[in-house]
């Protein structure tokens, strides 16, 4: 079965600081390109938390 992969930055910002995920959704697809499951990956790596003077941008 076909897959793809979707990467994605998400920032939540609170007044104590500012926490950054990336997580990395794989799809399989069937035959028509129906998405039929996803997977989310997140490594220890690629979550980080900041102080709230950080510009994530």
């Amino acid at each position: 079965m076909p897959s793809t992969t979707f990467h994605m930055r998400v920032v939540t910002t609170t007044p104590e600081q500012v926490v950054t995920i990336e997580p990395i959704d794989v799809m399989t697809c069937n035959d028509e390109g129906l998405i039929t499951s996803t997977r989310r990956v997140l490594e220890p790596g690629r979550c980080r938390h900041h102080t709230s003077e950080v510009n994530c941008a």
